[in-house]
């Protein structure tokens, strides 16, 4: 987890919203008032950058788009409409960078001089510069994000135009407002998962309605032209409109983060590490406001809580304090739910998306207990939480006295034998809980991430799979199969899956390979005891367990000529692979 250094932007302008909200004339702080406090704060400032873009551009960033003509050329790249459209969008996102700065600059006589009225400086301190760095990212991406050639706008602006506006900012704000420039540099990945839950539906509904009306020169112009220069005539809201403007927006990424918080940001490269640009790009990185509503009205409860006995509330500075530890937290999560969910897409036969959500989660913790955070290390999530969780589903297991109807049938709708029966109505057991609401109410526990649980409990059911073919006297895979065949799509039957608020579950298959994904701790190289399947050993085992023991037997469970026929099946494919006396034979 960050520390609060990190994000200093958002902490400062958090404390400024705490303290606005507490002034309200009401007994005690709410997260409803803190919530409407920050969404009119951001806002606002919105609708001053929504008031720039949509007047006709000073003559200041007139004249520095000038300078991105082509080589020896009277106008920008292309033909017919093109250079016009990489010219308004050169316009467009000079006068983000100067919002970003706190510098305006405005045609005199209501937009028709040939000159400009003196700049206007708004000083960057405290709480503005967490809001103007916030809307500007917000609204490049989203109004102009999706126009093909941005990056190429972009690119012809830092060879061409750049020099000009770094000299243009710094002559306006000369000494006495020299901290504003470039201060956008230090917005955080926290801070703007923050502020995309807060302002992104806004700014989306915004572009939606001006795109609409053609309203606003810098906003018509490039999106009217967006089918001729582009080359997509398909209407707007199909299929393959939608199609291309995502694209768009996936090559533009990289560019979008630079432009507004300079080169020093990381790149995209490792797909499990959230960067800048996904998380500005990807709406999977938005946060449900009701999300964030409740993990404020936590925060400002504990805050509450630390002060009980004591006269007074907790000071804006207590409250703000904690509230960014639940913010961070929350930023955490949603980077490891987006990670996580990423890897579900893999449909390879080799284990690797399941590997690849348990790496999610090893940088989750690696993550939440750097800087002093307070996440938990990975000896206690899988010597304490994972244990826990096994013990619920084996619990569940064998305590469950229902018989599936789907189980009474394996592979090519063949009659089940009672063993595989008896095993697919162990693990589809295993599955339902698995699937529930967790019943435990500890907000500090992590498996109460359901996609962490569902990722876990997946690899749980696979070693308890693993024990019972072993001690099993029947060949039993068809029964297993079945069971996680039934479960392939859990958000048809889970109790925990899609609904109101819940994010789709993370699916469980069958995978021969689940035991070799690797646990690379703190980035060292893993040893062959860094398997799954060897960290699971203790665990998930059969010595000492007397539900492991329960369930075998009743997977055992039979008549004596079926029990001979077993061993016979058993014994046939066992001397077929060359193998050793297997545990069977001793079961």
């Amino acid at each position: 987890m960050a520390s609060q250094s990190d994000s200093e932007l958002l902490q400062k302008w958090l404390e400024q919203r705490i303290q606005a909200a507490q002034t309200q004339g009401q007994s005690a702080i709410s997260a409803d008032s803190v919530m409407e406090n920050m969404k009119k704060n951001l806002e606002d400032e919105f609708d001053t950058l929504g008031n720039w873009l949509t007047r006709p551009e000073s003559n200041e960033i007139n004249k520095l788009c000038e300078k991105g003509k082509e080589d020896g050329g009277k106008n920008w790249q292309g033909k017919g409409l093109e250079p016009q459209y990489r010219k308004v969008l050169c316009e467009a996102i000079l006068e983000i960078k100067y919002f970003m700065n706190g510098v305006e600059r405005k045609k005199g006589r209501g937009g028709t001089s040939a000159h400009d009225e003196g700049a206007q400086i708004t000083e960057l301190n405290n709480d503005r510069a967490y809001a103007r760095c916030i809307v500007g990212m917000l609204a490049l991406s989203e109004i102009y994000g999706d126009h093909c050639y941005l990056n190429e706008v972009i690119k012809r602006v830092k060879e061409k135009v750049a020099t000009g506006v770094e000299e243009k900012l710094r002559e306006h704000l000369r000494t006495e407002h020299a901290g504003n420039f470039d201060i956008c540099k230090k917005v955080t990945k926290a801070e703007l998962i923050v502020g995309k839950a807060l302002l992104q539906g806004r700014i989306k509904q915004w572009t939606e309605t001006k795109r609409r009306n053609k309203d606003g020169w810098r906003i018509k112009v490039p999106w009217g032209s967006w089918p001729t220069v582009c080359k997509q005539t398909a209407q707007a809201g199909t299929s393959e409109h939608e199609a291309a403007r995502k694209d768009n927006l996936q090559q533009n990424k990289g560019s979008l983060v630079k432009f507004t918080l300079g080169d020093n940001t990381r790149s995209s490269g490792d797909a499990l590490s959230s960067t800048m640009e996904d998380i500005l790009v990807n709406d999977s990185y938005t946060i449900p406001e009701d999300t964030l509503t409740e993990a404020l009205s936590t925060a400002i409860q504990n805050a509450n809580n630390a002060v009980t006995g004591s006269t007074g509330s907790p000071s804006s500075l207590d409250l703000t304090k904690t509230i960014m530890e639940k913010f961070e937290q929350l930023s955490q999560d949603q980077s490891a739910q987006v990670c996580i969910k990423e890897a579900q897409d893999d449909t390879s036969s080799n284990g690797s998306a399941l590997c690849k959500r348990l790496e999610c989660i090893q940088k989750y913790l690696k993550a939440t207990t750097a800087n002093g955070g307070q996440g938990i290390t990975e000896n206690e999530f899988w010597d304490a939480k994972v244990k826990e969780l096994w013990t619920e589903l084996s619990n569940a297991m064998k305590d469950n006295k229902n018989s599936a109807d789907q189980c009474n049938t394996v592979d090519s709708n063949k009659p089940a034998s009672p063993s595989e029966k008896a095993a697919c109505n162990f693990l589809h057991a295993g599955f339902t809980k698995l699937y529930e609401t967790p019943s435990s109410s500890d907000d500090g526990n992590v498996l109460n991430n359901p996609s962490f649980r569902q990722t876990m409990g997946c690899f749980l059911l696979h070693a308890y799979a693993k024990h019972m073919k072993e001690k099993a006297t029947c060949l039993i895979d068809e029964g297993i199969n079945r069971a996680f065949e039934i479960w392939k799509d859990p958000n048809t039957k889970g109790a925990n899956c899609n609904g109101s608020g819940k994010e789709p579950c993370v699916p469980c298959q069958w995978n021969d390979s689940w035991g070799n994904c690797e646990i690379k701790a703190n980035g060292q190289a893993p040893s062959q005891n860094d398997k799954v399947e060897k960290k699971l050993e203790g665990i998930v085992k059969y010595d000492g367990d007397e539900r492991m023991k329960t369930m075998a037997e009743a997977i055992n469970k039979m008549e004596l000529c079926d029990r001979v026929q077993c061993i016979t099946a058993r014994w046939r494919k066992h001397k077929a692979n060359g193998g050793t006396e297997p545990s069977w034979v001793r079961t």
